[in-house]
């Protein structure tokens, strides 16, 4: 299940029996939905736990180039690609594939980058890569820098825990998965009553609404990253045939 950022707030409306004129919701139902979507969401990175969830990026490395930025804005270093997409906040792993073989990138600490000694000028096939997220005007971004300058356009997979941004009304959530996209319905949702008094917020909304907000937090205080597996197994079937239908 793939939505759009548009569908989120249009599902909002339907948990809570909104039902739009003449088969549109008004720009401004929609404003306010993007609005609270947003509000929500800068509440959740302002947290220091934030809400993450696991995904995978998959990008195609540039001939020569180390150096990688994958943020939301791009910067001007001549020597450094720009993958412009919701940054991770931490990565689990780097593979590399060519040719239908699969190359494993170890991930170095900060000990090893700062203080081992290398050549920064061979080219070849990396094997390494150490990773940092940005302060500054890349705030927030994922610095990636493999070691060895790649001889081929290698397409890479980094599976890590990424970090909700803000939205904008027309973007697809491509990568986001379908429980992180439920969990976002039910917060709009829940925004758009308490807020603006929309629709109705009764005991069996709410109900479904800790149903997905438990699988979100899990059961580790530390750790509020959203887990693999079917987050709708215990909500009534009557709060999400819409999204299904």
């Amino acid at each position: 299940m793939t939505l759009t950022v548009n569908d989120i707030i249009v599902d909002a409306y339907e948990v809570l029996g909104v039902m739009p004129s003449d088969n549109y919701y008004t720009q401004k139902q929609m404003e306010d939905g993007l609005k609270l979507l947003n509000y929500k969401i800068s509440l959740y990175n302002a947290s220091p736990k934030a809400v993450a969830y696991d995904s995978i990026l998959n990008f195609n490395m540039v001939v020569g180039k180390m150096k990688y930025v994958i943020g939301n804005v791009a910067g001007v270093d001549p020597n450094t690609v720009y993958i412009i997409n919701n940054p991770p906040i931490s990565v689990k792993f780097i593979d590399l594939l060519k040719d239908y073989i699969q190359y494993p990138i170890e991930l170095t600490t900060d000990t090893q980058y700062y203080n081992m000694m290398r050549p920064t000028n061979l080219s070849g096939i990396p094997d390494k890569a150490y990773c940092q997220r940005l302060l500054g005007d890349q705030l927030g971004s994922m610095f990636v820098h493999f070691f060895r300058a790649p001889q081929f356009a290698y397409v890479v997979t980094l599976k890590g825990k990424f970090k909700l941004s803000p939205l904008l009304m027309n973007a697809a959530l491509t990568s986001m998965p379908d429980y992180m996209q439920t969990f976002l319905i039910y917060e709009t949702a829940q925004q758009l009553y308490f807020r603006n008094r929309s629709g109705n917020w009764d005991e069996k909304t709410a109900e479904a609404h800790a149903e997905v907000k438990n699988v979100v937090y899990g059961s580790n205080d530390d750790d509020l990253s959203i887990e693999t597996g079917n987050p709708l197994a215990n909500v009534p079937q009557s709060q999400y045939n819409f999204w299904n239908s």
